[in-house]
């Protein structure tokens, strides 16, 4: 496994690079496209922070800041997006409509909902279709843990 870290359009080693918090990704050398996440949230310093280091963790992000966009973003793009990292509370549609609306979808990215307080717990969230249910605050490694074992079981499935 390669360890690096994707900043802005290139790869940097991080043998010489001295930041910390390194993950690991595929390897630069491939010439496989990086998976895209919707971030999905009504706080803009939320969708911004999570949008920069899932950026750095390699991934390609997009982000919406209600459950409507989400939802307008995923039916123009079916098919290219791998993972929605979701709030469960927000106005216009919540990420309760959104998952619902994720589980008509013929080609569905697996989702990661994020909440600082809801009524759904763990086990509606999966038995609603969602990959995981992670409680704010969190660490940026615990999403991308999260999203990782999203991928994993993805795969099993297929």
């Amino acid at each position: 496994m390669t360890f690096a870290l994707k900043q802005r359009a290139h790869y940097v080693d991080p043998k010489k690079s001295p930041r910390e918090g390194l993950v690991p990704v595929s390897d630069p050398n491939q010439d496989k496209e990086p998976e895209t996440v919707l971030v999905v949230d009504d706080e803009e310093n939320v969708r911004q922070v999570l949008s920069w280091a899932l950026g750095e963790a390699g991934y390609r992000v997009v982000f919406a800041a209600n459950g409507e966009e989400a939802i307008s973003l995923l039916m123009e793009n079916e098919g290219k997006i791998d993972f929605v990292v979701s709030d469960v509370q927000m106005p216009v549609k919540n990420g309760v409509e959104v998952l619902k609306f994720i589980s008509t979808m013929e080609k569905a990215p697996q989702v990661v909902m994020i909440s600082a307080h809801s009524d759904l717990n763990y086990t509606q969230a999966r038995a609603m279709g969602a990959a995981n249910l992670v409680a704010k605050p969190f660490s940026i490694g615990v999403l991308i843990t999260a999203l990782r074992e999203a991928a994993a079981n993805s795969k099993k499935v297929s």
